[in-house]
């Protein structure tokens, strides 16, 4: 059946939209240069960079005071560092570790 449709062209009021309930956190995306994808720390109800995209580093106001989460360039976590305030890693070569 050469050159026919396998289904008729319908027109549409709106588009169909995903059941709610289903909750799909995970896609990729690639960040662009001098910009930054913000996580909020309430993944199901954070209206983050998954909602309204990357930041760039000249809107980022603020200083970091506190190590939430960390891990190293093997993906392992850096326990040690978890929960600790910023000026206490600072500089400490105990806490300095190279980058990838």
């Amino acid at each position: 059946t050469a050159n026919k449709f396998a289904m008729t062209p319908t027109i549409v009021d709106e588009l169909p939209t995903l059941d709610e309930r289903l909750n799909f956190n995970a896609y990729y995306i690639k960040v662009p240069e001098n910009e930054y994808f913000m996580i909020g720390d309430n993944r199901d109800h954070s209206d983050d960079s998954r909602f309204w995209g990357t930041v760039g580093y000249e809107f980022i106001v603020g200083k970091p005071w506190f190590i939430y989460f960390s891990w190293d360039k093997d993906k392992k976590v850096r326990w040690e560092r978890i929960g600790r305030f910023i000026d206490t890693v600072e500089n400490n070569p105990k806490f300095i570790y190279e980058q990838p």
